[in-house]
């Protein structure tokens, strides 16, 4: 999530950040850009809700919010990476493949989901 913040941050105007011009279309450009910001940050917000939901609507009776974890099973790492510090040194990061087994609380259907998350280092 902290990686979506500082992109945010990047997209935001630096007229946006205090910078004011008394120059009258100067201000309808920042106030442009600043509704344009609002509008990217209103659609990404929208799109992470509708994914929430989406992610635990079940397969076989169509209902939201259905969807619970049961159980889960480590398939072993998948990926490792090495990731460089400022100071020169180096960590290895570990991903490691994980099987979600989720069950319907109103149909009892079971969904395995597979994905890639990251471990300790």
């Amino acid at each position: 999530m902290k990686h979506y913040l500082s992109l945010l941050l990047l997209l935001l105007p630096i007229n946006v950040l205090g910078q004011s011009s008394a120059n009258s279309s100067t201000n309808t450009d920042s106030m442009l850009e600043l509704y344009v910001f609002i509008a990217v940050i209103v659609i990404f917000l929208v799109y992470k809700i509708i994914k929430f939901f989406h992610d635990r609507k079940c397969p076989f009776c169509k209902k939201g919010l259905a969807l619970e974890i049961v159980d889960e099973e480590n398939l072993g790492r998948a990926k490792t990476r090495r990731e460089k510090h400022k100071d020169g040194s180096y960590d290895t990061i570990y991903y490691y493949k994980i099987k979600f087994i989720k069950e319907c609380k109103y149909c009892g259907g079971i969904v395995n989901v597979i994905k890639v998350v990251r471990g300790d280092s």
